[in-house]
């Protein structure tokens, strides 16, 4: 069993990016970084190696100190905040360190001529890079980047509402997967009495978040050190900045929508659409997008409903300016509660990684490198329909996105662009749950390293 710590309520922590890998950084203020009460740990294991030696007696000689665990390093939990007062969250080097690329575009205004899915630039956001999120100010609503050029942004998903010449949008900060260049950092603790552990070259290896109708959203990540522990007498020699006036965030309001995709077929009219056998169900107060020429989606609203999963879904709709062709591509766009999610979601992101070791190395330990990484989804929704079954039978993805928010213009959005269903199960409690695991996977619009992205923005 791991030897491990629990902080107690006056202990300081702090993360600290480093410039030479295993090379602790000094400890600034700025890296200071809040604890939750719960859900945090320090492991200290320690293998203890028996003297071989025959001692001319039965006793044994005592042990002596091996390597230390490859699991050293802190376990640590935060309440989600945005940005709030400081330049940026203060779990930020944690996130980019499991994450691997920390992006801060230019933000910008909207010029003549912008569709829902292509939008013209009339200043700013010079620098924005494909699979970053931006956020619509005036349409509430955010969406990743395909691509950017000359002035020119294409969007990956379309908004439903068009924006008009002068209309802003904001790059905030996000956060996206690297298959190279995971930052190391150094992790100072201090604990009452000036008793103080540092460990170096960490790596974060796990982020799990947590979202519980109702309660306030906990951050927490496992990070692994790589050289050897050290524990000290050492008093904190900086005043940590910690924003005490940003409230952490609670999971209340928070907008939630998935993305399925379908195939029109036969006559469809501007008012009525028929979706070929889909392998989801279609409920009144989804929303259907139409390509209705040269790119441009209508979004409207369903009114009516004729067929259940896998059978041809006749689908009644507020009118779109141009009908749907058979064999078109359309989409269906669950927002709200209809995404039959329950009342908690776990999303995980996992890092498999390996220590290096060299005989020379002091620790035994010359390096970490993370391997192969895994994006889990765990809700907890209510049986309603097969969909979920149908969507792991048939390996059908569909696109999410979660938006949390605070009531000072923080906004934290969770976009994944194609979920797939790895489990099912049924269990029997008072309303009947679903067991769902999903992970995420490459998709063939977005390509490597974007199967999720998290990013944050402030509006005020």
């Amino acid at each position: 069993m791991a030897e491990t710590l629990t902080a107690f309520q006056n202990t300081k922590q702090a993360f600290i990016e480093e410039t030479t890998f295993g090379v602790a950084a000094t400890e600034t203020a700025a890296g200071a970084f809040p604890l939750s009460v719960d859900g945090n740990e320090f492991n200290l294991e320690r293998e203890l190696l028996e003297d071989p030696t025959i001692s001319g007696s039965f006793s044994k000689p005592p042990s002596l100190p091996g390597m230390y665990s490859e699991d050293i390093g802190p376990t640590v939990s935060t309440p989600l905040r945005g940005i709030g007062t400081l330049s940026e969250p203060a779990w930020a080097v944690l996130m980019k360190s499991i994450m691997g690329a920390q992006v801060e575009g230019s933000d910008g205004i909207c010029g003549l001529g912008c569709t829902t899915s292509v939008i013209q630039v009339k200043s700013g956001a010079g620098d924005l890079v494909a699979g970053q999120l931006i956020y619509f100010t005036t349409q509430d609503e955010i969406r990743a980047i395909v691509s950017e050029a000359a002035g020119v942004i294409t969007l990956d998903i379309p908004l439903i509402s068009t924006p008009a010449e002068d209309d802003t949008f904001l790059a905030g900060i996000n956060f996206m997967l690297a298959s190279s260049g995971h930052p190391s950092f150094t992790s100072y603790t201090h604990f009452e009495g000036d008793k103080r552990i540092v460990y170096a070259g960490c790596l974060a290896t796990q982020m799990t978040l947590e979202m519980a109708v109702g309660q306030i959203v906990p951050l927490t990540f496992v990070n692994k050190g790589t050289v050897e522990p050290v524990t000290d007498y050492t008093a904190q020699v900086v005043t940590p900045i910690i924003d005490t006036i940003t409230k952490p965030i609670r999971c209340q309001g928070t907008t939630v929508f998935s993305r399925f995709s379908g195939v029109a077929s036969g006559t469809p009219t501007t008012t009525e659409t028929i979706i070929t056998t889909p392998s989801y169900e279609i409920a009144i107060g989804d929303k259907i997008q139409i390509d209705v020429g040269a790119g441009v989606f209508e979004t409207v609203l369903i009114t009516s409903v004729s067929g259940d999963a896998l059978t041809n879904t006749t689908l009644g709709h507020d009118a779109v300016s141009v009908a749907a062709s058979g064999g078109d591509t359309v989409f269906v766009l669950r927002i709200g509660c209809s995404n039959n999610l329950g009342d908690t979601i776990e999303l995980t992101i996992e890092m498999e990684d390996e220590t290096e070791k060299c005989i020379s190395a002091t620790s035994g330990f010359s390096g970490r490198k993370p391997l192969n990484r895994t994006v889990t989804f765990t809700p907890t929704p209510y049986f309603k329909s097969w969909q979920d079954l149908l969507l792991r039978d048939g390996s059908i993805g569909s696109a999410l996105q979660i938006i949390l928010a605070d009531l000072d213009g923080n906004y934290i959005c969770v976009y994944i662009r194609n979920k797939i269903n790895t489990e099912f199960s049924l269990e029997t409690d008072a309303l009947m749950r679903t067991g769902v695991t999903s992970q995420a996977a490459k998709d063939n619009v977005m390509g490597n390293d974007h199967e999720i992205v998290l990013a944050v923005f402030q509006t005020s």
